[in-house]
């Protein structure tokens, strides 16, 4: 397991970042095959939804299922694809391993998700912020290069105005209320943004915690509107890899210039 992790990680230009299978002459980010296994969302119906301003997640049949309640303030969220298979192997190599050629198609396929008006009367672009000391153990934001590459397709500009005030525990080791409890008070911004819809963009979804605390920062900040755009989300109690943690400090090898 461990092998196959390293082997996708750092996998060449050449190879699917899905199943790691040599692509020839293509440079696309995946297989046939894997492409054929992946479907987006939209397809489905479930790209759009509107997730619970309390506690992050999905309102769904006029209720939020975490915090019981009928009423409450919501934001509209959209995600282009299910977090797993091809496209989990897919986040991982661009999160954990630099492989930028996945930030131009994932945002495609965002602004493919983008359906409904929803980018209508949107102002600016808000890459989820990352922790100066994280940021520099990593060596880069990712919700950075993919708020810039969707910027290039929609023409929307991006704004770096709202940022991570306290260095966290990573949010992968946490559930429920403790996620909840680690990032209350972790974001602000930093200018007011006097009326301006402001779309958050990250790379994924899961609880929806960080979606909503960006929110709460941001509408404290005279933002009239948040929206949250990923490219993929995570359904709840999803089995996830624990023992993945490419964040300890290691230097990772970057096989491919960055653009932005």
């Amino acid at each position: 397991m461990l092998t196959a992790l390293k082997e996708l990680l750092f996998s060449p230009r050449g190879n699917c970042l899905g199943c790691l299978s040599p692509l020839g002459a293509d440079t696309g980010c995946f297989c046939a095959d894997c492409y054929a296994s992946i479907a987006p969302l939209l397809v489905s119906g479930e790209a759009e939804s509107e997730i619970c301003l309390n506690c992050g997640e999905e309102y769904v049949g006029g209720v939020c299922r975490v915090c019981k309640k009928h009423r409450v303030d919501t934001i509209r969220a959209v995600a282009a694809y299910e977090y797993e298979g091809a496209i989990r192997n897919l986040v991982h190599s661009f999160k954990f391993g630099g492989v930028w050629r996945a930030s131009r198609w994932m945002a495609e396929e965002m602004m493919k998700a983008c359906q409904g008006g929803f980018l209508d009367g949107v102002n600016v672009l808000i890459p989820v912020p990352m922790h100066r000391m994280r940021r520099l153990m990593r060596g880069f934001n990712q919700s950075g290069k993919l708020a810039r590459a969707f910027s290039l397709i929609s023409g929307i500009s991006v704004d770096t105005s709202l940022t991570r005030v306290r260095n966290t525990t990573q949010q992968v080791r946490l559930s429920g209320e403790k996620r909840r409890q680690n990032l209350k008070n972790a974001f602000r911004a930093e200018r007011s943004f006097d009326g301006e819809t402001v779309l958050l963009v990250d790379d994924v979804r899961t609880t929806g915690t960080t979606a909503v605390e960006c929110a709460k920062a941001l509408l404290s900040a005279n933002a009239a509107e948040v929206r949250v755009l990923t490219f993929a989300k995570a359904t709840p109690n999803r089995s996830q890899n624990k023992k993945y943690r490419p964040d300890r400090g290691t230097k990772l090898i970057k096989y491919e210039k960055d653009p932005f």
